[in-house]
């Protein structure tokens, strides 16, 4: 029996082999994720996709009760990109409506956000996408991912992480997402994978104000462990998370 085990724990490790082997094509989605107070809790996922960097920003917090404002809604995330490729500022944004909250005529989700690369954000990053204007941080003062932009001033665009707008008052505004946005950023000399380390300061701001509820990231620290088939990696810090996961680059 145990000779039996043995054989097969060689075979799992030969497939293992074989499939990292055939990898040299794969990129790596990274992504980073937080928790703080009130139920706070949101993550972003960096991916390539075609010739796009692919960022989904979630809000996954829990609904306050019995009432609850814009410092509940999700706005921005910072950072800073340091890997292969240069980001372009043209892009795209999309999402689900939270129950309840209507899209205002005219307009598309890309129009309450804006991607910009040189910010004075916090924690020292330069890159950001927001849905609030954050003045102090510069930039535009208006969406730049659609065609029918609007002035960032408010929590419209937010993403919620419940399906509802029971409890909101005044300060929550349409439209509101819910839990995640996916947004294309287009990138020249696309990378043939990402890693961890390409991004850095990175940072979740909540409402319309930077000195409203933010949650930043912790920098991952390497552990002296093995991962044979390098499917999924999980390191864990306090209440930051950085997650990597191989697949085949979508094309």
């Amino acid at each position: 029996m145990k000779k039996q085990n043995l054989k097969s724990y060689a075979g799992l490790v030969a497939a293992a082999a074989i499939w990292m082997g055939t990898t040299t094509s794969a990129n790596a989605s990274v992504s980073f994720s937080a928790a703080g107070s009130g139920g706070r809790a949101a993550s972003v996922e960096f991916d390539i996709v075609g010739n796009d960097l692919q960022v989904t920003l979630t809000s996954s917090g829990t609904q306050p009760s019995p009432t609850w404002d814009a410092t509940y809604s999700l706005t921005a995330v910072f950072f800073n990109y340091s890997g292969a490729g240069t980001l372009s500022g043209s892009g795209t944004a999309s999402g689900t409506l939270v129950s309840g909250s209507t899209m205002p005529s005219g307009h598309t989700l890309g129009d309450y956000w804006a991607f910009d690369q040189n910010l004075t954000a916090p924690n020292g990053a330069s890159m950001g996408l927001r849905g609030a204007g954050y003045s102090t941080v510069g930039g535009s003062g208006f969406g730049n991912l659609g065609s029918s932009n609007v002035n960032l001033d408010g929590s419209d665009g937010g993403i919620l992480g419940w399906n509802t707008l029971n409890g909101s008052n005044s300060s929550i505004k349409d439209p509101q997402v819910y839990q995640s946005i996916v947004f294309h950023l287009a990138l020249s000399d696309v990378p043939a994978s990402l890693s961890a380390s390409d991004f850095s300061d990175i940072s979740f701001q909540y409402g319309t104000a930077l000195n409203e509820p933010r949650l930043d990231y912790g920098a991952p620290v390497p552990e002296p462990s093995t991962v044979i088939a390098g499917l999924l990696l999980v390191v864990p810090l306090g209440l930051s998370t950085v997650r990597i996961v191989r697949r085949n680059r979508v094309k």
